[in-house]
């Protein structure tokens, strides 16, 4: 008991320890994706497919969040003031792009699992999307599903997410609505607020735990970057550049006209 009590409501904290190795956030369904999509209308799909990168159909941890502002349709950058983003579950997966899917999808138990007593109020994700709310995302790579349940469990141990349930306690969903609201309705005094925050110093402690992720992610892009693992036959190894390149690289040597030759050299020989 004195464990829970300790723990820190994770929708409090706007900085973590563990940021530095998540991805942006980007939204996987908007207010009204879901009946947009079962309405028919054209062009229309039921989540942000776009929005998952490819790189993510691998081991790792995500975060689920609300955000509190309006996207206009999805299009507009979640590079916002991380006040307006409300966290409120942490889960993790063998391949986080299939798990995601599964929630882009159905909701999977978020929205019509056991949390939810289907004779009462609407599944956690419906009742955001009714008061006109995205569902955001954004994820971790992990070496292996072992460590991805390690650092979900010490995550856990050091932050209550309202929506987790096993290993965490009761889905504090009327929380997560009454803090949603109080933010909405602050957002007329947006200047005021933003003065204040840049007054603290580094914008807010970090608060937490730290997580060092050996498989870190390109920003920019959503992939993994240059440097990373890849396994050998027998050995873990790093490999540099770009990986679309023969690991024994290219020729190198200067062309009249200013480029570089990019053939693949002859074994055994050299270009003079």
């Amino acid at each position: 008991m004195m464990a829970t009590l300790c723990r820190l409501k994770r929708e409090e904290c706007r900085h973590t320890k563990h940021d530095s190795v998540f991805s942006k956030w980007e939204i996987l369904i908007g207010p009204s994706d879901w009946e947009d999509h079962s309405l028919g209308k054209e062009g229309v799909q039921r989540y942000r497919i776009h929005n998952l990168p490819n790189s993510s159909s691998c081991p790792g941890l995500y975060e689920l969040g609300v955000i509190a502002s309006p996207t206009e349709g999805g299009r507009k950058s979640l590079k916002h003031d991380s006040e307006e983003i409300v966290v409120v579950y942490l889960g993790q997966a063998d391949n986080v792009r299939t798990r995601l899917q599964q929630y882009g999808r159905f909701g999977g138990h978020l929205d019509r699992g056991n949390l939810i007593p289907s004779n009462e109020r609407p599944g956690l994700f419906r009742e955001i999307f009714s008061r006109g709310y995205s569902i955001i995302f954004r994820w971790a790579p992990m070496l292996d599903k072992k460590e991805a349940e390690k650092k979900e469990a010490e995550l856990l141990r050091c932050f209550d997410y309202a929506w987790n349930k096993v290993g965490n306690g009761a889905c504090r969903r009327d929380e997560i609505l009454q803090k949603l609201g109080s933010k909405a309705s602050r957002r007329v005094h947006i200047f005021p607020r933003k003065l204040k925050v840049w007054k603290h110093p580094i914008f807010g402690e970090k608060a937490g735990i730290t997580i060092h992720s050996s498989v870190p992610i390109d920003e920019q892009k959503g992939l993994f970057l240059p440097n990373v693992f890849k396994t050998g036959k027998f050995q873990l190894r790093f490999v540099h550049g770009n990986n679309d390149l023969p690991e024994h690289g290219i020729c190198g040597v200067a062309l009249g006209d200013g480029s570089v030759c990019r053939e693949t050299p002859s074994l055994g020989r050299k270009r003079v």
